[in-house]
Parts: C-alpha cells; structure tokens; sequence
C-alpha cells in the first residue's frame, strides 16, 4: 500500500509477498521471522529490529519485496527483504543513526542465518571486539561483527569492521556491512594462514 498525499499515515502490516522475482535470487530474509531463526534473541528485540528496518529502508522509498544485492564471502547473490510496514512518523521519534545501526543489526541477522545457518547464542560486550557470538551448525563458535551505513561505502566501512573482529578470541570470525540505501549487504569471514604470512594476519575467506 502507498501512503496518501503528504501525510505519512500508519499503514498496513501485511507483507507484499506478490512482487516481481529477481534473476538470481537466493535468499529470502523475512524479518518478522527472526525470533523463530534465532530462538534465543529476545522477542522484543526481535521486533524493535525489524521495525527500525522498516522504518531505515522506507526512508529511502523502499517498500517489502526489495531485492538486496549481497556479497557473501566474495560470491555474490540476491536477497529478498521482507518486513512489516511501518508509519514514516517513527523515522521522527527516533535516532537516525541508531537506526541505521539497529537495521543493519536486524538485516545482518537474517542474512547469516539463511546463508551459513548460523544462530545467536549471546551478545558480546565491551572488549570482546564483536557484536554477536555464533554457533554454526557444526557447533562452532563464530564472533560477528556488524557495521550499517545509510550511503556511503558499505566495502569501505566493512575493510574496518574486520580489523576490528580480528582481535576476537574466537576461532572463526567474520563481519557484515549493511547500506540501506541501495540496499546492499556484504557479509566476509577471516581465516589465520600458517604459510606465506605472519602468524595471525586476516586474509578474507574465498580469497
């Protein structure tokens, strides 16, 4: 449903499951699911991310159904973003950078879990150097660290993010970038090489 004249009115929940398909499409990242994904995420939080994505994407026009390009360990791939509609009155009640953060966050969650299988186990705190700790479906533990940008350069800011979840502890790590605007997410793990390298210099995986 579109908004009537200039009034940004509160409008309809459902889902816009009926739109075109897209060459190439992978994944499909509803994020009304994402406390069924990650059963340990708290519903509430569940819900106050996909709202802040609803309300960071519909600032730039985006309605349910988007196609979101991905770049999924150097593979790329499309993804179908799904929310619940939200009135573009919220975008003034809250913080714009916040929100862009907080949809990243709920964006990167879906994608991880539709692309590698890996769910939320606890969040990390200060001095951890990640946002999320992991489980894959091995068992493994993976430290996640997530960056969200509304413009500029989601490669950029993701070069960043890596040198920052390489300090983790964790054996396996990785980081996720989200830029809104487009929309467009890259999601990159880090392995440790013996051979060739110094002992613990990040390379990406798939490289």
């Amino acid at each position: 449903m579109k908004l009537r004249g200039s009034s940004p009115e509160m409008i309809s929940s459902e889902r816009a499951d009926t739109v075109e398909k897209v060459e190439g499409e992978t994944y499909d990242l509803d994020l009304g699911r994402l406390s069924q994904m990650h059963t340990l995420l708290p519903a509430s939080l569940a819900a106050q991310y996909e709202h802040r994505a609803a309300v960071g994407l519909q600032r730039h026009s985006h309605k349910p159904g988007v196609p979101m390009q991905t770049c999924i360990d150097a593979s790329p791939a499309v993804a179908r973003l799904r929310w619940a509609l939200t009135s573009l009155w919220d975008a003034q009640q809250l913080d714009f950078h916040q929100v862009t953060e907080d949809a990243a966050e709920g964006i990167t969650l879906a994608l991880i879990y539709e692309a590698h299988g890996w769910i939320v186990r606890r969040r990390l705190q200060l001095g951890e150097f990640a946002d999320w700790l992991l489980r894959d479906r091995a068992g493994t533990l993976v430290a996640l660290e997530i960056g969200g940008t509304d413009t500029s350069d989601g490669d950029a800011r993701l070069v960043e993010k890596l040198k920052q979840v390489h300090k983790s502890k964790f054996d396996v790590r990785a980081a996720c970038v989200v830029v809104l605007a487009m929309p467009y997410a890259t999601l990159q793990r880090l392995k440790e090489v013996q051979n060739n390298h110094e002992p613990g210099t990040p390379i990406l995986e798939g490289f």
